[in-house]
């Protein structure tokens, strides 16, 4: 979802006592891509899921054939002031109220950040037509607890300095983040994680990017 209509892309902006400064920043756009091996509903790999109220990284089946999720996140970072340091940024992503969860048959549930370097929309993109990521850093974050019995929707912070951040400043060329399947082998199935985006419409559960920095 973009937002245009008086809701601001900056939360928040505060400061601590040792002289960190923290602003927090909400998506402009924030949406799943999905490869599909069959679907009895008519989706295949150019299915554009703007409005889509979800973001996943999941291997699962529909209809007993496999598919991927992939899920892609931009904050505008264009009025942020270039010559502080910052010393991290984290991505905050809440779990989903009542739609899927965090569950997998696996102990290697992990998800893969990168950063995204090409131009990219949420009204545009799909599973044939995303944009180029850099892969020679990512983030690997730890296994995501929930299985298939006893599924979770448990809320995440992941610091991303690695893939965003070089002497400390923001990479030039960031153009958003990539999330996807650890090892995502598309007969590796079931696995999935489940987060809220802005089309769920609760703004406490919007993703956040929270960028800590001193002047």
């Amino acid at each position: 979802m973009a937002f245009t209509l008086g809701l601001a892309l900056i939360a928040m902006t505060s400061c601590k006592k040792d002289d960190t400064f923290t602003q927090v920043y909400y998506p402009t756009d924030d949406v799943i891509v999905v490869h599909y091996t069959s679907n009895p509903w008519g989706y295949d790999d150019n299915t554009n899921f703007a409005g889509h109220h979800s973001l996943q990284s999941e291997i699962w089946t529909v209809g007993g054939s496999p598919m991927i999720v992939r899920f892609y996140i931009n904050f505008d970072l264009s009025s942020f002031n270039r010559t502080v340091m910052i010393k991290n940024i984290y991505l905050h992503l809440y779990g989903h109220p009542t739609f899927e969860d965090h569950s997998s048959n696996t102990p290697t549930n992990q998800l893969v950040f990168n950063r995204v370097v090409g131009d990219w929309s949420e009204a545009t993109i799909t599973w044939n037509n995303q944009p180029e990521v850099d892969k020679t850093t990512s983030v690997i974050t730890d296994h995501i607890p929930g299985t298939l019995n006893n599924p979770r929707r448990d809320d995440y912070v992941f610091n991303l300095n690695d893939i965003l951040l070089e002497n400390g400043k923001l990479k030039a060329d960031y153009k958003g983040i990539s999330c996807r399947p650890y090892m995502e082998n598309i007969n590796d199935y079931y696995r999935r994680v489940t987060f809220a985006n802005s089309d769920l419409g609760d703004k406490s559960r919007f993703p956040t990017l929270e960028v800590e920095y001193v002047k």
